[in-house]
């Protein structure tokens, strides 16, 4: 694309401070440790900005994870998921900002200027709506090869609410092939919807 357009690419129990958790203390302490102020940036300019597109269970919240362990590519997590937004927008507040994608930008910005954000189809509005210079933004789509695995997993995490590594299974799972078509078919759809979007740009 020219250099006025996106660019595009393909491509369990356990204890804090010597405490025994519970699985449900254990996986709401997994799932804060993303809001956790010990992972911002201090403040620098925005040099480039991009999305990873995605769906669930085909391990963008991994590749967020390395990525910035690799440093130089940001954080790039589930910002603009509605639970995840709620909290930001109460980070936001208590740092006197009104708008929570500005204030995300402001403290998840790596030293070297990149920001980077992990988007799934579904939150693909959200993000619009706070996001009003998405032609600034470079899109890279991640696609798991094997849909029906995707699925699978997909239907598992759905029954079990364990959603990342480290979250205890809160239930346990059961063969549902209804539950795995629809999960299926929703995976199919946000892959389209990706590529429909890309192409407009």
């Amino acid at each position: 694309r020219d250099g006025h357009r996106p660019t595009s690419w393909n491509v369990r129990c356990g204890t804090i401070n010597g405490h025994a958790m519970t699985d449900h203390r254990q996986d709401a302490a997994v799932w804060e440790q993303q809001f956790d102020r010990a992972f911002d940036f201090p403040p620098t300019p925005i040099a480039t900005k991009y999305v990873i597109c995605t769906s669930p269970r085909c391990g963008s919240h991994h590749l967020g994870h390395l990525l910035h362990q690799a440093t130089g590519f940001g954080y790039p997590l589930e910002y603009v998921n509605a639970t995840n937004l709620s909290v930001w927008t109460r980070r936001a507040r208590e740092a006197g900002a009104t708008e929570p994608l500005a204030y995300i930008k402001s403290v998840r910005t790596d030293r070297n200027g990149v920001f980077g954000i992990k988007v799934h189809h579904s939150h693909l509005q959200t993000f619009l709506e706070h996001e009003p210079k998405i032609l600034e933004y470079r899109f890279i789509t991640l696609e798991r090869r094997n849909l029906l695995k995707q699925a699978v997993s997909y239907a598992w995490a759905a029954q079990t609410q364990s959603w990342i590594s480290g979250m205890p299974a809160l239930r346990t799972a059961v063969y549902d092939w209804e539950l795995i078509a629809t999960k299926l078919a929703e995976i199919t759809r946000s892959n389209a919807g990706w590529r429909s979007f890309l192409a407009g740009l």
